[in-house]
Formats: C-alpha cells, structure tokens, sequence
C-alpha cells in the first residue's frame, strides 16, 4: 500500500505522467524488492491491478491534482466558489 501511494502521489506532477505509466513503474520497483524479499525468505509482495491503482489515484484530493499537475493558479480558478448564484427577475 505504500508503495502504491508513493507512485500514485506521483501523478500530481507537472510531468503529467500518464496513469498506465505509473502502474509499470510501480510493478517495475514491486519486482526489484521481490528480488531482495526472495533473498531473505520474505513473502513477496502482489502486484495490484490497474483498476486497484486507478481508484488509489482516483481518491486524491482533485484540487490538489490540478495544482501539481497545472498550476496552484489554475487549480484556483477551476475550483473557485461562485458566490451569489444566479440572480432571476
């Protein structure tokens, strides 16, 4: 789980790397500790699946997704509050 957490904070990149990618980054650093978990009579750790990683990454805060991945800025100004609503005569 941490190692899922770790790579899906790292969507909120200016990169802006790909889901897909992240996933076989994740599965790529899953295989290198197996390697040393399998040296030292350790259980290995199991992939997870894309859709496991995609809701990981679906639960961060969509502000704070828009500002790593834009701009705090942009991030403002696509979740700014409307005040006053609609004003009907």
């Amino acid at each position: 789980r941490a190692l899922m957490a770790k790579h899906a904070d790292m969507y909120m990149s200016t990169r802006k790397p790909k889901k897909s990618d992240l996933l076989r980054d994740l599965h790529a650093e899953i295989d290198l500790q197996n390697k040393e978990r399998e040296e030292q009579g350790l259980s290995l750790l199991m992939k997870p699946s894309r859709k496991a990683f995609e809701r990981v990454i679906n639960a961060l805060d969509p502000f704070a997704v828009e500002a790593g991945r834009t701009s705090p800025e942009a991030a403002r100004k696509k979740f700014f509050i409307v005040r006053g609503g609609l004003e009907v005569t």
